[in-house]
């Protein structure tokens, strides 16, 4: 397969004269597809990912959940504990074990597209989908969650900027579809985005390559 990739500045933009009701999901289901949302925290992989998977009719999963149900403590802790590679190794497992599944939505942690078998396991396995927001927009929705330890610093924001410089280039060669969250509702972003996945040239996931 080539990966087509297609930035949707809204993702409703190349479909806004379709049908308002979803004509896609069972084509979307028949041929098996696997769909992981990836990008900076904050940018709604999780929430849109739950919304998505319904519209669908197949199972989400969020796999730094996964990941700290069968570590027994959050991943903060396995960072200090045993550092980033350990974490991201066991991050690419989970992963790997989640693209063996015919058709799932998955959400990843944010730093997910830094590690290069991770890449490798999304860009064969997965329809990717680059979520995208304003670093304002984050931060606006980040700002009083605890969880988030990498912008517990002075300058959040400067944080944020940062962490998209690190990262951009590699969400990019990832995707097949980028789409822009900001400002926008967590429902109309998955009823749109499942119609705009019909328009993706995506390989079977289950094909050689």
């Amino acid at each position: 397969m080539s990966h087509a990739h297609r930035q949707h500045d809204d993702v409703s933009a190349r479909d806004t004269a379709g049908p308002s009701h979803l004509d896609g999901p069972e084509t979307i289901r028949e041929s098996g597809r696997r769909i992981c949302l990836v990008g900076l925290m904050g940018t709604g992989k999780t929430t849109v990912g739950r919304h998505l998977a319904q519209h669908l009719s197949i199972d989400f999963v969020d796999a730094d959940a996964l990941l700290e149900a069968r570590l027994g403590y959050p991943i903060r802790e396995c960072f200090a504990r045993d550092g980033e590679r350990v974490f991201r190794d066991r991050e690419s497992n989970i992963i790997e074990e989640i693209a063996r599944r015919p058709e799932v939505v998955l959400s990843t942690g944010g730093g997910a597209v830094l590690c290069a078998r991770t890449r490798s396991t999304l860009k064969r396995r997965f329809t990717v989908v680059h979520l995208t927001a304003t670093v304002e927009e984050i931060h606006a929705r980040t700002r009083h969650d605890p969880s988030r330890p990498l912008l517990q610093t002075d300058d959040p924001i400067a944080t944020l900027r940062s962490l998209l410089l690190q990262r951009q280039a590699l969400y990019e060669a990832c995707a097949d579809l980028t789409v822009d969250t900001t400002a926008r509702s967590v429902p109309a972003i998955a009823m749109q985005l499942a119609r705009a996945l019909r328009s993706v040239d995506v390989h079977d996931p289950d094909s050689s390559h």
